[in-house]
């Protein structure tokens, strides 16, 4: 299986900001599965002082990139602590807003497949969340 990587989330949003903060858990077997990178990528948004219009916002990006965690699409997110922090920053000058507001950002999209498998249309989420469900929190 080809994990998600924080060089592929920012490949897909190239002119957003995006910080990457390692989970205390990179690198390290969890619950029987293999180690790899654990992450959780921080973007820019305009103000949004109502929690359900953030949360809505993280749902629309969840749609957008299949391999976002699932689980974090409340609008509140609590990040553990790390003993030895790492961070990456990558530049960049427009907000997630900004993204999912073009009409066209989808376009350059997969259409319905994951690798060779085909994602039956209105399982896209569920399908991918099981692929990559550890990879990223948002």
């Amino acid at each position: 299986m080809d994990w998600v990587k924080p060089e592929r989330i920012h490949a897909a949003l190239p002119s957003v900001a995006m910080a990457v903060h390692y989970s205390r858990n990179h690198m390290r077997i969890k619950k029987g599965k293999t180690a790899r990178q654990k992450f959780h990528i921080l973007l820019p948004i305009r103000l949004i002082t109502d929690s359900k219009a953030h949360a809505d916002l993280k749902k629309r990006l969840a749609d957008a990139l299949p391999y976002v965690d699932l689980n974090a699409l409340d609008a509140a997110r609590f990040f553990y602590g790390t003993d030895d922090p790492r961070v990456e920053f990558y530049p960049g000058g427009r907000t997630i807003n900004d993204i999912l507001e073009e009409e066209d950002f989808n376009s350059g999209m997969g259409q319905g497949h994951y690798g060779d498998q085909s994602i039956p249309e209105g399982r896209r989420n569920a399908t991918m969340s099981r692929k990559d469900r550890e990879a990223v929190w948002l």
